[in-house]
């Protein structure tokens, strides 16, 4: 088993990632008084599953003129978040950190049926 070398303190691993896929729910961007710039979440689809994104300012607005549906091509940071609950349970997730992103098609296609 290799060894797991600590990193300083404050710092998260990082790695730069692209993403398409197509977006599960219309991101909507909401102030972020304690950043001092608007925040969107949403998830992007694949077929393997869900990645959670968000964006933040500009991007979070860009982020928001998409609907779900649409197929999008993300670039961004993977990120390692933890947390506590009011309960004090703890908590974690990844998740991309959007640098940019770009509309590849406008909804995904409907399954045909064959008559």
């Amino acid at each position: 088993m290799a060894k797991r070398w600590p990193l300083p303190d404050g710092m998260q691993p990082l790695a730069e990632i692209r993403l398409v896929g197509a977006l599960s729910r219309q991101a909507i961007a909401n102030s972020a008084p304690a950043r001092g710039e608007d925040i969107a979440r949403t998830a992007v689809q694949q077929d393997e599953g869900e990645m959670q994104v968000v964006a933040y300012g500009e991007t979070a607005a860009a982020l928001s003129c998409f609907s779900a549906g649409s197929v999008v091509e993300i670039a961004g940071r993977l990120v390692f978040r933890q947390w506590k609950t009011g309960q004090g349970k703890p908590r974690e997730k990844f998740e991309i950190e959007v640098d940019r992103v770009e509309e590849l098609a406008a909804r995904k296609p409907a399954m045909e049926v064959a008559s």
